[in-house]
Formats: structure tokens, C-alpha cells, sequence
């Protein structure tokens, strides 16, 4: 009876759907859905009047970010290209093209083009007016200066 009942509802709402949506609509695909950022922080929107931003970076190859946080919610999307990102603690995460990122919040991290050609990233920073999108830390305030020198 429970998987009659659960799978009744399931057919209720794609007829439902199907009803109020216009078949020559394109279908939507969600392709990027998380609660948490990419090291498992949970998210919480701040206090403040909403801001929504977005920016396009490019790095050229071997390009590097200064040690930088991010006292916000930020969503990447890669345009093209890949970048490694390097986080306090010695975690490294590569993304690549077509690939999504809630970036850490509030955690120290830099960024790096390790391909050969140059990247572009398409960034979302979900703040509220009275916040700075990124707060750069400088390469000497890195541990590893001598790895982040330009």
C-alpha cells in the first residue's frame, strides 16, 4: 500500500506537469543541485539585503590567484578550460569544462590554469550588499610562498 500511495503521487505530479507545460517548451534540465560547498560546508545565506553578482575569469595557462577567501556563497561554472584549486589543509580539486562548484566559504584557497590553454569560469557570488565578493590574503601570506610566486 506504501508503494501504491508513493508511486500514485509521482504520477499525479508528471501529469500535472505535463498539463502546465507546453510541449514545444525545451525540457529543463537540472544539471547542478547542493546544499553544500565542495568541502562539505553546509550553506547559510547571510543576513543583509540580497546581492546577486556574476563575473567571467580568465587565466591564462600556468596563471595563478592570489590566496584568497570568499566570506559569500559563490557557484563557478567552467566556460572552458580546467582549474585546480588548492585549499588550507592540502586539499587540491581539479574542475574541468561543463563542470559546477559551490566554492568554500570563509577558507583559505588559490587557484591555478594547469592546462595549456586559457580558461574561463563563470562566477555567481549569492552576498548581500554589505559584503565583499573576495577578500585576497596575498601570496606571501601563503605557506608555500616559494609554490605561488609569480
Amino acid at each position: 500500500m506504501r508503494w501504491l500511495f508513493a508511486h500514485s503521487r509521482l504520477l499525479l505530479t508528471a501529469l500535472v506537469t505535463m498539463t502546465i507545460c507546453d510541449n514545444s517548451y525545451a525540457q529543463l534540465k537540472v544539471p547542478f543541485s547542493q546544499s553544500e560547498t565542495t568541502l562539505g560546508q553546509p550553506l547559510s545565506y547571510p543576513e543583509g539585503t540580497p546581492v546577486i553578482s556574476s563575473s567571467i575569469l580568465k587565466m591564462a595557462p600556468g596563471a595563478r590567484t592570489p590566496l584568497h577567501i570568499h566570506d559569500t556563497i559563490l557557484l563557478a561554472y567552467i566556460l572552458n578550460g580546467e582549474i585546480e584549486v588548492h585549499y588550507e589543509g592540502g586539499i587540491t580539486k581539479t574542475y574541468r569544462t561543463g563542470e559546477s562548484v559551490i566554492e568554500a566559504v570563509n577558507l583559505p584557497h588559490w587557484g591555478r590554469n594547469p592546462g595549456d590553454s586559457e580558461n574561463e569560469i563563470l562566477l555567481y557570488f549569492l552576498g548581500t550588499s554589505d559584503r565583499r565578493l573576495t577578500i585576497e590574503l596575498g601570496f606571501s601570506n601563503y605557506p608555500n610562498s616559494s609554490d605561488i610566486a609569480e
